[in-house]
């Protein structure tokens, strides 16, 4: 099978002249937790085989949401069952397998489970130890279960299996090699969102072939290093080796998750009027469900896939609430968060028509990859955007840019001078006195939780004046990923008196047009009074134009914050003259009872829209909204061009496209022409 990698792209062109686009309720289960996740390890048409790969396991049983199964440290798959009186390939060494029957591993030391060629199996996962056996704590296998509650209540349900043989097992001298020279001694425990290599304990096997127990575990009251909250709508199962002494082995049977479901919808919430579109998708891969999806209360009509569109009407600032109900193998209905969007007004082209905007240029502040390593985008030739990688960080931390290396940005003070305040680093993490500033990813606070990652104290106390994990967050999240990635976004301790700027920095490389310029705002510390309260400020530097935007206020607290730990986000628009602009932050609070408690920014996602062509949406299936897709060679793929009223309006209703793909995306000089004109379908003739 052949997995596409390409990218692609799609323009929309007019018969006369072309044109390019980029494209850039209820809670399930209440008092008896139903079950959302499951595997019995099995491998469809695979029972006649001795063994498998943990790759090659698709037996979900029940599942209605996807899982992924992991596996664990240092164990390999066995090349071999070969055995004899002195030797087993597969307990020799530190193997894992998957197989319907244990005796297939080794046929004098595994018990034969009765499963014969042809029958469906009794599977499982079998581990050994080796000629070593193991010691302290080894994770054998992982099941993370998506699209879960917060918070919410599970229980997970383990069985586990001695597949060791009744002679094998037999310790006394009368009993013929090949034995066990002392009793059966494998341990396990189950782990549930563990931020240490622990879990609970369970009990233990007997030494008897094929003794079979079943382990439950249930959140606790008080969430402990070995079993810790739902976090990040995720929960994440471990099996773990505690003891296992040499020439033994132990099987998984089964996992299975019962939980709280909290269904999550993504797009974007802002849209231009004017019949622009968004996709609007579910983020949990659901198994064997049917789909309801609700626009302003009323049933949509045929939209009963993963994914809908939300086509914008003509008004502006109207607001459109969307939520979907899923159906589950059982019949249990669970209904979505509701998900909003607004239809906004953004450009109009030359016939007075509502028009698009797209994005021409953005700092999210970067993104690491490790404490030290992190990658930020360049925009120096602004139509052709880098990454730039950097090792220069610490503690999952970065300077800013600072003159020379870039004069034409800075965080300024109060006199505007290119003179960045200090960076709060080391021990100075707790204190983060007034006027100090850090660039941070992967922002952890004080709790047992969070003891990875940057370590900020109070400065981690993110959006409502808890700690991330108290929202169910391994770490605070920026704006660009919310949680997916460790992307940086920007602290600064207010430390100056109302009015003064805060931050700043000129823009060079843009066109003299009408541009939006967009961030996004947060905020920390424990603050019950002071808040931030700040507006942008942006200047075309070739006429001396200035707009403000709006005073955008936001509290860190629970008291008085009506924004949980959501991001604001914050737009100011100008007509452009030249090619430079100035944008600037202005604190509109500040002085010394102020600033002592609260008035504590975080700043992500800088993001300059000009007006443009409508944008062209592509899939390789309309209703799903597919992106992504796999072939078999010899196989056709067909992409679909999601036509919308603003192309129909803006282009006319004979519009024709072009695709392009690209294997390194992220040079524009890459893309290479497929076919074209066409109209709103194109066949890719697969030949590999």
């Amino acid at each position: 099978m052949k997995k596409i990698k390409l990218l692609l792209q799609a323009f929309a062109i007019c018969m006369a002249c072309l044109f390019p686009f980029s494209n850039t309720f209820a809670q399930w289960g209440g008092p008896t937790l139903a079950l959302v996740a499951e595997t019995d390890f099995s491998v469809a048409g695979g029972d006649a085989d001795y063994w498998h790969s943990l790759d090659m396991v698709d037996g979900y049983g029940n599942s209605s949401i996807l899982p992924t199964i992991l596996l664990g440290n240092g164990f390999t798959l066995t090349d071999s069952t070969g055995s004899s009186v002195t030797e087993s390939s597969f307990l020799d060494n530190r193997s894992y397998a998957v197989t319907p029957n244990p005796i297939r591993l080794d046929s004098l030391r595994m018990y034969d489970n009765g499963v014969e060629a042809g029958d469906p199996g009794d599977w499982g996962i079998v581990f050994s130890g080796g000629k070593m056996g193991l010691t302290g704590t080894t994770l054998a296998v992982s099941m993370i279960v998506p699209g879960l509650k917060n918070g919410g209540n599970y229980r997970v349900v383990v069985e586990y299996v001695n597949p060791l043989s009744k002679t094998y097992l037999n310790t006394s001298g009368a009993n013929p090699d090949p034995h066990l020279s002392s009793g059966y001694q494998s341990r396990i425990k189950i782990g549930t969102n563990n931020s240490q290599l622990d879990g609970a304990e369970v009990t233990a096997l007997a030494g008897t072939s094929g003794a079979s127990l079943t382990a439950n575990v249930s959140n606790p009251v008080t969430y402990t290093n070995s079993q810790g909250p739902i976090s990040g709508n995720k929960l994440k199962v471990d099996v773990l080796i505690t003891q296992m002494a040499k020439g033994e082995a132990i099987m998984i049977k089964s996992i299975k998750v019962y939980a709280e479901l909290d269904v999550q919808i993504v797009g974007e919430s802002e849209v231009c009027a004017g019949g622009a579109t968004t996709a609007l998708t579910l983020t949990t891969n659901f198994l064997g469900c049917t789909y309801q999806w609700y626009k302003d209360g009323a049933k949509m009509n045929g939209a009963t896939n993963v994914s809908v569109s939300h086509e914008s009407g003509n008004q502006v600032d109207v607001d459109h609430s969307y939520y979907c109900e899923i159906t589950t193998k059982a019949g249990e209905k669970v209904k979505s968060q509701t998900f909003k969007v607004k239809d906004i007004k953004c450009c109009l082209d030359k016939n007075e028509n509502p028009a698009d905007q797209k994005l021409i240029w953005m700092d999210d502040f970067g993104t690491f990859t490790s404490a030290k390593n992190y990658w930020t985008w360049d925009y120096t030739d602004i139509s052709n955007p880098k990454k730039v990688n950097h090792t220069d960080g610490s503690n999952w931390q970065h300077d800013l840019p600072t003159p020379p290396e870039d004069a034409a940005f800075a965080v300024v003070q109060e006199d505007g001078a290119c003179n960045c305040p200090p960076r709060v680093t080391g021990a100075d993490a707790n204190k983060f006195a007034e006027g100090y500033y850090t660039v941070a990813a992967h922002v952890t606070s004080y709790g047992a939780q969070d003891n990875a990652g940057a370590n900020l104290g109070w400065v981690g106390y993110f959006g409502d004046g808890t700690e991330p994990h108290n929202n169910g967050y391994p770490y605070a999240p920026d704006h660009t990923y919310m949680g997916s990635d460790y992307g940086a976004m920007l602290y600064l301790n207010i430390g100056s008196d109302p009015g003064a700027l805060i931050y700043g920095r000129t823009i060079t490389g843009l066109c003299d047009r009408h541009v939006t310029v967009k961030c996004f705002l947060n905020c920390f510390s424990r603050s019950q009074t002071n808040p931030i309260s700040v507006f942008i400020r942006v200047t075309d530097l070739a006429s001396g134009t200035v707009n403000e935007s709006q005073v955008y206020t936001r509290y860190a607290n629970t008291t008085s914050n009506t924004y949980g730990i959501a991001w604001i986000p914050a737009s100011v628009s100008i007509d452009l003259t030249g090619t430079e602009m100035k944008f600037e932050i202005v604190s509109k609070s500040g002085g010394e009872t102020q600033n002592k408690d609260g008035n504590d920014l975080i700043l992500d996602d800088i993001m300059i829209y000009a007006c443009a062509e409508p944008s062209v949406n592509m899939f390789f299936d309309l209703p799903s909204h597919l992106e992504k897709t796999k072939t078999c060679g010899g196989e056709d793929v067909s992409l679909y061009v999601e036509e919308t009223k603003m192309i129909q309006t803006n282009i006319g209703p004979d519009a024709r496209y072009i695709y392009q793909y690209s294997t390194t995306p992220n040079d524009l000089n890459s893309w290479k022409t497929i076919t074209g004109p066409t109209k709103d379908i194109m066949i890719i003739r697969n030949t590999d």
